[in-house]
């Protein structure tokens, strides 16, 4: 805690536009986590139960560690014009990551 104190004015800076990064990408999964319910209604329509079952986990998956991110972190800053292409580059790492949990589900809980 006293590290914290000590905080040298330019570091908390820093450490505050991360903050607002990631807040800002945890706000991006939980619209990822919610996206996957179309392919949920999809798999259940179609009565394909055992990717129904991988769509739904990984919407959970998303949403949980989205919504962490958002309420988790405390950052009253705003993204700048200069924020954005990092929020960008990032957004797109985690949403291809966690965009590809479902295969990953699906092929583990489908039976051989």
């Amino acid at each position: 805690m006293n590290i914290l104190l000590n905080m040298n004015p330019t570091k908390q800076r820093k450490l505050d536009t991360f903050k607002m990064m990631f807040k800002q990408i945890g706000g991006l999964l939980v619209l990822l986590g919610f996206s996957m319910a179309l392919p949920l209604m999809v798999s259940l329509i179609y009565g394909e139960y055992f990717s129904a079952s991988g769509f739904l986990l990984s919407s959970l998956i998303c949403i949980l560690f989205g919504y962490s991110l958002y309420k988790g972190i405390k950052s009253n800053q705003e993204p700048l014009n200069r924020h954005a292409l990092i929020i960008a580059a990032l957004g797109w790492l985690f949403i291809a990551l966690f965009g590809a949990l479902p295969f990953f589900l699906i092929a583990y809980l489908t039976p051989a």
